[in-house]
């Protein structure tokens, strides 16, 4: 539920809200399933683009690093 309401923030152009749900989703995400789970890297990604479109490249870069290191250790 928390990625389709941060989804639908993103697509609102609501970048703060869409960023704490998709965060929020993530954790819980990792939390069951770890961090190299698919769908963690699939919000992973989707939260670095929320942070691009909000202002925060270095973070949103910092995070994409993290999701390529965790695709080649895990697949």
């Amino acid at each position: 539920i928390r990625t389709i309401i941060g989804t639908t923030y993103r697509s609102l152009g609501n970048y703060e809200s869409a960023e704490a749900h998709l965060q929020s989703a993530l954790d819980l995400r990792v939390k069951a399933h770890g961090d190299t789970d698919p769908a963690a890297l699939s919000l992973m990604s989707q939260i670095a683009g929320v942070k691009t479109s909000r202002g925060k490249g270095t973070e949103a870069l910092a995070m994409l690093r993290r999701v390529l290191d965790l695709q080649e250790t895990k697949l």
